[in-house]
């Protein structure tokens, strides 16, 4: 299948597949060979030409020259999306900015607050304006939906 797809474009072309009946939206991790060059600026092109956002990251200090990219996708149902990496500067941002304390994270989707030294917690979603608590009970956790908030 591989081979009748229409990889031409400037960068390294690479396939993520869905292999399920239904839409999925995943966080993708991918090592690009870019064989002894530096890493330099580098841009991720989605199928419709448009640049997106990436988290890159070193995954072994003992390899030289290797690194990880992450990055959030939707592919369709039993279908395929094509992404190219390319040099350039990146002109994106990510989506919202995280912030974290000793006992909360927030970004612009979410606050997760921990209690109890970390024994519970409370997912806040912002979207939906509601709260999920998580207890934490025999090593299990358990979910409780909660009011919506005001």
């Amino acid at each position: 299948m591989t081979q009748k797809i229409d990889t031409r474009g400037e960068g390294i072309p690479f396939i993520v597949f869905n292999s399920l009946p239904y839409w999925r939206t995943e966080y993708i991790e991918y090592e690009p060979w870019i064989g002894q060059e530096e890493w330099e600026d580098r841009i991720l092109i989605d199928p419709s030409n448009e640049e997106i956002f990436y988290e890159k990251t070193n995954p072994s200090a003992a390899k030289t020259n290797v690194h990880r990219i992450g990055f959030t996708v939707d592919v369709s149902p039993c279908g395929y999306n094509i992404f190219w990496l390319k040099k350039g500067k990146s002109t994106v941002q990510p989506m919202g900015d995280l912030k974290i304390d000793k006992e909360i994270m927030e970004n612009n989707y979410y606050k997760i607050c921990l209690h109890n030294e970390g024994q519970t917690f409370t997912l806040y979603d912002k979207k939906i304006n509601g709260n999920f608590t998580h207890f934490r009970n025999d090593k299990k956790f358990r979910i409780k939906r909660c009011k919506r908030s005001k």
